[in-house]
């Protein structure tokens, strides 16, 4: 004789505690049950009070099934947290090590910046010392204009000059600019990230504390690391119907032993159940 399964499933009763189908042998069949009622001898229900019974029934049932659908959503949020909170942090570590870098390309940058600018300032007050020298009228005509002409060739070589130095500064100046604008936005997106892993950790602890009373609740029936394999097996619901009709008492979630006898009708097992 087969021993009757326990009946472990998330869909248990609250509590959690496994509860065995068992046919009680006080308990009358239907069609004993209806004769003692037509003879009088059963007191029963009216249709009002069944219909109220089971219309509580029902909405009790679809209670659990809200409790237990948002147990299992809470359970499902958390692999999907972690993953949010895993891919944060290494975005922060990555965005940590751009930081360390643009700060270092900074600082090697500025010292060009503090020469060019010196370069450029050295070049506009040598030329400003050359424009001042503009040989006098006495001078131009004493040396024939030769010396209005070697000023004036000096004057373009120092203006020569002085542009390439201005154009560099100009240039070392937009570099540096760039590595400031880039050192900005590193820094925000590490602050943003930060931020973003802080709100998701606050958000983990919500559902983890959830489901820690979820799984206290519904006891085995509550999915874990060790419900796999025959663990999970065992918490599929089989009803005393099945184990009593077709022999299966390995749970509905399997494949059913070879029987020599058919699947009775209204068993689950039955694919028209």
């Amino acid at each position: 004789m087969r021993a009757r399964p326990v009946e472990t499933s998330f869909a248990q009763d609250v509590s959690g505690v496994p509860r065995t189908k068992k046919r009680s042998e006080g308990v009358p069949r239907m069609q004993t049950r209806l004769t003692r009622w037509r003879d009088g001898k059963d007191a029963h229900k009216t249709w009002e009070q069944a219909r109220a019974d089971f219309t509580k029934a029902e909405r009790r049932v679809d209670a659990l099934i809200r409790q237990r659908r948002q147990a299992q959503d809470r359970l499902r949020r958390l692999p999907q947290l972690a993953e949010r909170e895993q891919a944060l942090a290494e975005m922060i570590d990555k965005a940590r090590e751009r930081l360390s870098q643009v700060q270092q390309d900074l600082a090697r940058h500025l010292p060009s910046e503090r020469q060019a600018a010196t370069s450029g300032a050295r070049m506009l007050a040598h030329h400003d010392r050359h424009l001042s020298a503009k040989p006098g009228a006495l001078e131009t005509i004493f040396t024939l204009g030769r010396a209005v002409r070697d000023w004036r060739a000096q004057l373009e070589t120092l203006s020569q000059e002085l542009r390439a130095a201005e154009q560099h500064h100009l240039d070392v100046a937009n570099l540096g600019q760039q590595i400031r604008d880039e050192l900005q936005q590193t820094q925000t997106r590490l602050s943003a990230a930060e931020h973003d892993l802080t709100d998701v950790r606050d958000e983990q602890a919500r559902p983890r504390a959830k489901c820690a009373q979820d799984k206290e609740q519904f006891g085995s029936a509550y999915p874990g690391s060790a419900w796999t394999g025959a663990a999970a097996r065992a918490c599929i619901p089989v009803t005393a119907a099945c184990t009593s009709t077709c022999g299966r008492s390995e749970g509905h979630g399997t494949r059913p032993r070879r029987r020599s006898r058919p699947i009775a009708r209204g068993c689950p097992c039955s694919p028209r159940a």
